[in-house]
């Protein structure tokens, strides 16, 4: 296979080939990748579960009430125990659950600014060899 013929089929591969790798099957691989990310870190450190047990005593740690309405102490004991225990996980939950949106949202920040920059590098590429080309040394 000549020069000639190699450059008269690179146009043809250019465009039926790369160009929809480039803008279309790359793209959709940075998406899945994506969701395939966040998935795995909902998976780890799920919202919604933290969202529906956020009042729930740490740990199941709760004390039964006595049979007896009269014993006072008894019913003291029981529900400071069981209130610090539901605000012990109240506050691991919380704790909890910023986390996981703090790590959900630098996901998609990061995995926007790889996609937009995906898009914008050729762009930039031709305006850095334009401004290289056009300065003197």
């Amino acid at each position: 296979m000549g020069i000639t013929q190699i450059i008269w089929l690179l146009p043809g591969l250019f465009v039926g080939s790369f160009l929809p790798w480039y803008f279309f099957e790359e793209p959709k691989r940075i998406v899945k990748t994506y969701g395939a990310y966040a998935g795995a870190f909902m998976e780890i450190i799920s919202i919604t579960f933290l969202l529906r047990t956020l009042v729930s005593p740490w740990k199941s740690i709760t004390d039964e009430y006595p049979d007896n309405r009269m014993n006072i102490g008894g019913i003291a004991q029981s529900l400071t125990l069981n209130i610090t225990s539901r605000i012990i996980g109240f506050l691991f939950r919380i704790v909890a659950l910023t986390i996981s949106i703090t790590i959900q949202v630098t996901l998609l920040v990061f995995f926007t600014a790889y996609l937009l920059l995906w898009f914008l590098y050729p762009g930039i590429l031709v305006a850095g060899i334009a401004y290289l080309t056009s300065t003197s040394l």
